[in-house]
């Protein structure tokens, strides 16, 4: 694998310029309108994390937040000292971490195929869904893929420069377990690819002895990581136990068919090449055994906890997002030049058309929930002498960053079989009360009785219902409701029977 570029002067500054561009058009398409759309629940819960102490984000952790990762949050708490704790500003480390991972892709192309295809692998990372998604938010995803794609460098570089190699697998490994708890799948991949390559490229390799100091790099990540995980393992059970997920399992399968078809792809062509390349070698271990178990860890661990939950959500495998461009990439470098250059242009393009990416720039986001728009309203017509229910409870903490103070709803730490759900569901309204839905109220099992009004507020997929003290409900003031709702982008007010 070559060390250094290996075209003339020209040729590398041609695609020194491209991959600037790159970068430069990437870094638009994150930050334009980075305060939009407003937080949704799990951004609430990063924020949340950081206003507090330093011992508060570390209970956090060990409760279960991001399955007890915790080295995203620190970050983000040191940012947000300098920063403050806007949407824009919390949001901004995750568009560098997405830079970086294109950076990281780049080189990494580079040294395995050559120039055209370090492009290319950089272009498609940009392109694949979820990547801006996550690119755009203020979670810990992008870092995950940025620490992924560090220990993948970190494979490749260990074959020319084992030093550099060895502090790049610490590094990328070590941040993916104190990401996320799944950064230990992340680990058990680059680890089974490390000491395979050791094996069969590495003469020195073919020694029990040698291999064993080849994985010793490899350590300390997972020792320190077993050691947090047992130490912190019955609060993530209990925050497991009642963590549930009413996503579709085929539709999530679908939506990672992106990520998986380029890499079964790219493996099938690197097994037709019957060239003896430790290129082709290092490609094909590297997607397919770091792959296989992020692609097989959280089916396995949605088997082995049951329950009624599972883990078959896209953003707990954006893991195989670095392997899925390096796929990507190099199934377009085989192509002529041009044709590959063109091509790389026209999906770029493409990308930047399509009507999901444009929705990431809208208010309600690809959600279809204008928060802003419903606190504003909540704002205005709940009083302190009124009851606001929020379903799911725990999707108050999105109203509370945009101004709503939980105190001045009471207790908001009620679940849905609470006395005060009980006597909505059962239509004894001791005082007005106002039901924010932040889904399909189908979802809850809510006695229909309870929606046979028309909400009055209807935004995306949220809906706003209001109840009397009074089992009939006195007459809603239209015009008030109206306007109420003056200037609030894409909320519509019914009016009550």
């Amino acid at each position: 694998m070559p060390d250094s570029f290996d075209l003339s002067e020209g040729a590398t500054r041609g695609y020194l310029a491209a991959g600037t561009a790159l970068l430069g058009l990437t870094a638009v398409r994150a930050l334009y309108r980075l305060d939009v759309p407003a937080f949704w629940f799990d951004e609430a819960v990063s924020w949340r994390n950081i206003n507090g102490t330093w011992l508060f984000q570390l209970r956090r952790a060990q409760g279960g937040e991001d399955l007890g990762g915790f080295l995203y949050s620190a970050i983000l708490k040191l940012w947000s000292s300098v920063a403050g704790c806007s949407e824009y500003a919390l949001r901004f480390p995750s568009v560098l971490f997405a830079l970086a991972l294109v950076g990281v892709l780049w080189v990494l192309g580079r040294l395995l195929w050559g120039q055209l295809a370090g492009l290319c692998v950089a272009a498609t990372a940009t392109i694949l869904p979820g990547y801006l998604d996550y690119a755009r938010e203020a979670r810990g995803y992008s870092f995950l893929m940025l620490a992924t794609a560090v220990a993948v460098l970190g494979l490749v570089v260990y074959r020319k420069k084992r030093r550099w190699g060895e502090w790049l697998l610490l590094l990328g490994t070590g941040a993916a377990i104190a990401t996320h708890s799944f950064g230990l799948f992340v680990w058990a991949g680059v680890t089974g690819a490390h000491l395979w390559l050791v094996w069969k490229l590495d003469k020195p390799g073919r020694s029990i002895r040698a291999w064993f100091h080849a994985g010793a790099a490899l350590l300390p990540p997972i020792v320190s990581g077993i050691i947090w995980t047992v130490g912190t393992r019955k609060t993530i059970m209990r925050y497991i136990d009642s963590f549930w997920l009413n996503h579709s399992i085929l539709s999530e399968c679908l939506a990672l068919l992106p990520l998986v078809l380029p890499v079964a792809a790219a493996l099938i062509v690197l097994a037709r090449d019957r060239r003896k390349s430790a290129h082709r070698l290092a490609a094909a271990s590297i997607l397919a055994l770091v792959g296989a178990p992020i692609l097989a860890g959280p089916a396995a661990l949605s088997a082995a906890v049951g329950g009624d939950h599972h883990f078959i959500l896209f953003r707990y495998f954006l893991g195989l997002l670095p392997l899925a461009a390096l796929a990507g990439g190099y199934l377009l470098s085989r192509l002529r030049a041009p044709l590959a250059a063109a091509l790389t242009v026209a999906l770029l393009a493409a990308a930047m058309v399509h009507p999901y990416t444009r929705r990431q720039y809208e208010p309600g986001g690809r959600l279809n929930r204008p928060i802003r728009a419903v606190v504003s309203f909540l704002r205005d017509n709940v009083s302190p002498a009124d009851c606001l229910l929020v379903s799911p409870p725990h999707k108050y903490l999105t109203l509370h960053y945009y101004g709503l103070n939980p105190s001045f709803w009471g207790d908001q730490t009620e679940n849905l079989f609470s006395r005060r759900w009980a006597q909505y569901r059962a239509g004894e309204f001791e005082r007005r009360t106002w039901v924010v839905f932040f889904e399909s109220p189908d979802t809850f099992d809510i006695p229909p009785e309870r929606l046979n009004r028309p909400p009055v507020v209807s935004a995306g997929s949220l809906t706003i219902y209001r109840y009397e003290p009074a089992l009939i409900a006195a007459p809603a003031d239209s015009t008030t409701s109206a306007s109420c709702l003056s200037g609030t982008a894409g909320v519509q007010s019914r009016a009550e029977p």
